[in-house]
């Protein structure tokens, strides 16, 4: 009895390509590790994970999908393959993370069942698509896909009318849309710096005492909804570009268009809540002339800090829906690379994590620790997102004009 050689090299080239992915995911692991300990570091988050493992599985499935993911790419591997490829590795990590969260099992649990289960769901996917992690050429999917003759014609009338797809960008929407996502993302980080933020934050009476020391906390706040509504209005520009491709890439560009207009309207009554009303309510505080004036002031301020923990948690999550559904329209649709939506999967996934959190527990230490990798995946996305519409036909040359051809007798 013995294999054939067809077989043989079949599950040779099987063997390989799992190899190559479990290598990249191994050094992601390290060397993104290392890179985000090293800015966290340089940012005064705590690093130390150990004492974290829901935190440490949500970071280790991320390191590993997005080297994972890369290499996939570069190897020529179809979107849908990298895409699924992904999913199956933080798919397991999300349900995880939601079922120790939810008290069904322990966050060490969590962590120990991640890794067998995350090995079982790729070995099977790729058992699934068999042809494809089974063959030795992965690059000739690509090859096949771009050769493949797109519809160059489509009836109109009693004519055939050349289109292109997808259609051109409107070049002051996509320069708007560019210029606002990078403006934002700037001044979102000259007012984080500027943000006193020196105690727990959910120590109440030191955040109340420090909040009430700062001399610049209005124009703060102010700056800060200055920097998340320009880094709206590019969400809802690469959202308005794909209204109307067609398929899932255009239902999820409307929801993430939706989400981002009432992600903006939360985080305009918590900046006002936050930034003024707060303010008001810690200065009366400091100020409080006795023992009872003091406890009623209290008492008002941290109502309405919780008021702002409220809102902070439900900004999250619909911000969060916004990029992630954006970010599905974009792997969905032929429009903007793959990888970005990649990324903003990631970002969005990580914004929604940390609002689930912070409607938990407010804001604690692990609803702060989520912060910094989800920072990171959102600041690399709102950049991406400003080249690509920068790079979108449109910005650089006119749209060319609809060609007509006679129709076919």
């Amino acid at each position: 009895m013995f294999i054939r050689p067809a077989h043989r090299s079949s599950v040779m080239a099987f063997v390989r390509h799992l190899g190559e992915m479990l290598i990249a995911m191994v050094l992601g692991m390290v060397v993104l590790g290392l890179a985000v300990a090293a800015i966290l570091g340089i940012a005064g988050v705590p690093t130390a994970l150990d004492d974290r493992p829901l935190l440490e599985l949500a970071a280790m499935a991320v390191e590993m999908t997005l080297p994972m993911a890369a290499w996939m790419a570069y190897r020529g591997h179809r979107r849908r393959d990298v895409v699924e490829m992904s999913g199956s590795m933080l798919v397991p990590a999300a349900v995880l993370l939601v079922a120790a969260i939810a008290g069904c099992i322990g966050p060490h649990d969590a962590m120990a069942i991640y890794h067998p289960v995350m090995l079982v769901a790729m070995v099977g996917l790729m058992l699934l698509r068999f042809e494809t992690y089974g063959s030795h050429a992965n690059h000739a999917h690509a090859a096949h896909d771009a050769a493949m003759p797109r519809p160059l014609h489509a009836p109109h009338g009693d004519r055939l009318v050349h289109t292109e797809s997808p259609q051109p960008l409107d070049r002051s929407q996509a320069r708007l849309g560019a210029i606002a996502g990078v403006a934002g993302l700037l001044v979102q980080l000259v007012a984080g710096l500027a943000h006193p933020s020196h105690v727990q934050p959910n120590d109440s009476p030191a955040v109340f005492r420090e909040y009430a020391a700062s001399s610049t906390w209005i124009p703060v706040h102010l700056a800060q909804f200055l920097g998340a509504f320009l880094v709206g209005l590019a969400v809802i520009s690469l959202a308005r570009s794909m209204r109307n491709d067609r398929g899932a890439s255009g239902a999820m560009a409307l929801v993430a268009a939706v989400a981002a207009v009432v992600a903006l309207a939360v985080f305009a009554v918590q900046m006002a809540l936050d930034g003024v009303a707060l303010k008001a309510a810690v200065d009366a505080w400091v100020a409080a002339p006795g023992p009872t004036e003091g406890t009623v002031a209290f008492a008002i301020a941290d109502a309405t800090r919780s008021l702002e923990k409220g809102l902070d948690a439900v900004f999250s999550l619909a911000y969060g829906t916004a990029i992630l559904t954006a970010s599905l329209a974009i792997v969905a649709g032929r429009r903007y690379p793959w990888w970005l939506g990649v990324i903003g999967l990631v970002a969005g996934a990580g914004l929604i994590a940390s609002g689930w959190m912070t409607a938990l527990t407010g804001f604690s230490p692990e609803a702060a620790s989520l912060a910094g990798p989800t920072l990171l995946a959102s600041m690399a996305f709102v950049i991406g997102m400003s080249v690509a519409l920068l790079r979108s036909p449109s910005v650089h040359a006119p749209a060319a004009p609809a060609r007509s051809v006679p129709a076919m007798a």
